[in-house]
């Protein structure tokens, strides 16, 4: 699977979750990146408004993402599983 699918099946899959959305575009280059709706999250629109600049995602902040996707698809593992399997 390549980087443009997975972005889109996992942006797809996370609709429902914003803040998980919000923490997926921070692990992805800036070209697989998606909008963030204005209503997502207030806070992220006014840091995005100031020259804030890009931190480099660690893989403290990867496995702790992967954490948060778990929990909050918990009860919906196989779909997690379809959305991301080629």
């Amino acid at each position: 699977m390549g980087m443009a699918t997975f972005s889109a099946r996992m942006q797809d899959l996370l609709k429902d979750h914003p803040s998980l959305c919000l923490g997926l575009n921070v692990m992805l280059a800036p070209e697989y990146q998606r909008a963030i709706p204005p209503e997502a999250s207030e806070e992220f629109h006014k840091v995005v408004g100031r020259s804030v600049p890009r931190p480099e995602p660690t893989i403290d902040d990867a496995t702790s993402y992967l954490i948060a996707v778990k929990e909050a698809f918990h009860d919906d593992l196989q779909n997690m599983r379809k959305c991301l399997s080629s």
